[in-house]
């Protein structure tokens, strides 16, 4: 115990009285006070002088959280979309990505969504071997990243399908010596396992582990990186240097 008393106490006490027994927060966590009181005061700035307005001088409190975001990716160079959740976040970045270099290397158990949105996109996809009980095979997968490069690897670091927890850390490093692109799912693994592992991309929702509110994710991606994707919803020609290529992602309702 600490004289504030302990972790499960500073968490009850940040949020009303929970109404039963509550055990989804792989799901979706119960929001603080503090999340609850910030939406509110934003929605009331809204109210009072319109989205936009309101929107523009909320812009310091986003980018504290873009950088927060960041650093909680251990990328604290990378630029961070805000996006609607995960799989939002995921479907930018691969409309985005170089339609020429659209073949992922990944694990066979893979979340069912990031691979439908992988073949929506037209990526091909490439298995890494797995130990028995899910996780990838580092020395098995080197030699197959070695021999057969991928144009990218995605991880996903949690499953929330199947609990396995895979080696973050050492698959970064692997994917740094092999000079290949690492895009990390850190939905489930954001607040529950370390994820500063320094990725090339990483991207999560903010509603489970975070407790954040639902309809909120990020998106981070080095900035040489960024600057060889091609959005989807692009700026017109002649606003396009107005605009830098995280600002064109992040277009829409985010």
């Amino acid at each position: 115990m600490t004289p504030a008393g302990s972790l499960a106490d500073r968490w009850r006490a940040a949020r009303l009285p929970v109404a039963g027994l509550h055990l989804d927060s792989a799901a979706c966590s119960r929001q603080s006070l503090a999340v609850i009181d910030a939406a509110t005061q934003h929605a009331r700035n809204e109210s009072e002088v319109g989205g936009y307005v309101a929107a523009e001088a909320a812009a310091p409190a986003l980018d504290a959280g873009r950088l927060a975001f960041a650093a909680l990716a251990g990328m604290p160079d990378a630029e961070v979309v805000f996006t609607t959740g995960s799989l939002n976040a995921l479907d930018l970045l691969l409309g985005a990505w170089p339609a020429d270099r659209r073949r992922v290397a990944c694990l066979p158990g893979e979340y069912g969504p990031n691979l439908a949105l992988l073949d929506a996109h037209g990526f091909d996809r490439q298995l890494l071997p797995t130990l028995e009980d899910g996780r990838v095979a580092l020395d098995d997968a080197a030699q197959a990243l070695d021999a057969d490069p991928p144009d990218l690897v995605h991880l996903t670091a949690v499953g929330s399908h199947s609990g396995v927890v895979q080696p973050l850390p050492m698959v970064a490093q692997l994917c740094r010596e092999l000079g290949l692109p690492l895009v990390v799912d850190a939905a489930q693994a954001l607040g529950q396992v370390d994820c500063a592992v320094g990725a090339d991309v990483t991207y999560a929702s903010s509603r489970k582990w975070i407790a954040g509110p639902r309809g909120v994710g990020a998106l981070a991606v080095r900035r040489e990186l960024m600057e060889g994707l091609r959005p989807r919803l692009a700026a017109p020609d002649w606003l396009a240097g107005s605009f830098s290529v995280a600002q064109q992602l992040e277009f829409g309702e985010a």
